[in-house]
């Protein structure tokens, strides 16, 4: 599998994740309903598994 297919599973994925998750509490997206400071840890979510995911990659390639 390429990383481009790797990346479009992952996607799909989650969006099937993050879907269920907001069926089953009823929830709804509102993309205004998040403080700055909920954002910024977003980010930093998001920076800190794109970091576990390079090094996931280079210890797999290296194999």
């Amino acid at each position: 599998m390429s990383n481009k297919e790797i990346k479009h599973a992952s996607e799909k994925l989650i969006d099937m994740l993050v879907g269920t998750t907001l069926k089953r509490h009823n929830a709804e997206i509102d993309g205004t309903s998040l403080e700055e400071e909920e954002k910024e840890q977003l980010r930093k979510i998001v920076e800190d598994l794109k970091q576990s995911v390079e090094a996931l990659n280079k210890t797999t390639k290296e194999k």
